[in-house]
């Protein structure tokens, strides 16, 4: 009689036992796993609506922004594009206007403007992309270098009028990267919040002083 309940009782242990695994490997499974690749986090939005107005556009990329990515980006016919960080407020320390910022706007009608000086539009873009060309070739002649790198200065930011769509973003972001422009950074805030450039273009270093004879 007690052989009898010693293998009742163990039969019982056994059977609870599994119970026990097979409700323990259930909620294993329902727990998602989650790899830590980096610290960055960056957060991507496709425009693969050409028809889409950039107004719409820039309202869904302020939304993604809000979410605290580290880097936000956009892609473009495959082409990476930054986002610029929300403003912050002045902090009172005085700001300089640096002569190596590039600013390439389009208008509402389509006119590509790098800082002040006009270059065709988006129906012909091979003026604009030229002059990038020149800038960079010029700065890579005078060693220009990006901060902390050995990489030549390349960025350039972006600004579109909001009338325009997806399909004009399109058409620059092509023409700046055939120029090897990068990183290019598209500035979804209104320009009162950003310092634009308005000086004209000039060359990137001034020429060295010629030594004088003793």
């Amino acid at each position: 009689m007690f052989h009898v309940l010693a293998k009742r009782a163990l039969l019982l242990i056994l059977l609870l036992g599994s119970v026990f695994i097979a409700q323990t490997q259930t909620l294993k499974a329902q727990v998602p796993t989650q790899t830590k690749v980096s610290d960055l986090v960056v957060a991507e939005v496709v425009a693969d609506d050409p028809s889409q107005g950039m107004d719409k556009l820039v309202d869904l990329l302020k939304k993604e922004r809000a979410k605290g990515p580290e880097i936000l980006v956009v892609r473009v016919e495959g082409i990476e594009v930054k986002i610029g960080p929300e403003p912050r407020p002045d902090n009172g320390l005085p700001v300089y206007p640096n002569p190596l910022f590039l600013l390439a706007s389009v208008d509402a009608q389509g006119n590509l403007i790098l800082n002040s000086e006009k270059l065709g539009n988006l129906t012909d873009t091979s003026a604009f992309t030229k002059r990038l060309v020149e800038i960079f070739k010029e700065r890579e002649e005078n060693g220009v270098f990006r901060s902390g790198s050995n990489d030549v200065e390349k960025t350039v930011s972006l600004r579109l009028d909001p009338t325009l769509k997806v399909s004009n973003l399109n058409k620059v972001v092509s023409a700046m990267d055939a120029a090897g422009s990068e990183p290019i950074i598209l500035l979804i805030d209104p320009p009162a919040e950003v310092v634009e450039a308005i000086f004209p273009l000039r060359p990137s270093t001034s020429k060295k002083p010629k030594k004088r004879n003793r």
